[in-house]
């Protein structure tokens, strides 16, 4: 399992569900902040175990967990 923590704060809008197969740089959530609007990719191959239900993390903040083969 491998943790994913985020690069900056701002407001999330997650584009996949707990559960879903992701693989590596394939969109799966956006980040808007002062700075504008940014689209994140999957770091991994494999399955998003766990998402943040915080819409509005802190920088560095774990996001995610992911299941990789």
């Amino acid at each position: 399992m491998l943790k994913w923590y985020s690069p900056e704060s701002g407001v999330i809008c997650w584009h996949k569900n707990s559960g879903d197969t992701v693989s590596q740089k394939e969109p799966i959530l956006t980040m808007f902040s002062r700075q504008g609007e940014k689209v994140f990719q999957s770091p991994y191959d494999g399955i998003l175990l766990l998402k943040n239900p915080i819409h509005a993390p802190h920088q560095y903040q774990e996001l995610a967990k992911f299941l990789v083969p």
